[in-house]
């Protein structure tokens, strides 16, 4: 059982790397304010110039939404 859980935490690891690198790059002084993972989507909350701005990965389109 633990190296299933291992495998699976892994993989996870992987998935929220690959949503991570494909959302846009944080400007300067942009800080992330929240991560979430809802629906089969990747969510990131931000803040900048005391702006909130909202960026996804849709795992199930693979695309940036």
């Amino acid at each position: 059982m633990k190296m299933a859980a291992k495998v699976l935490l892994t993989v996870a690891n992987e998935l929220a790397e690959k949503a991570k690198s494909s959302l846009p790059n944080l400007r300067g002084g942009e800080e992330v304010t929240r991560e979430w993972f809802n629906n089969a989507v990747y969510r990131r909350e931000t803040i900048f110039e005391n702006k909130i701005f909202h960026a996804g990965y849709d795992f199930r389109e693979r695309t940036v939404i």
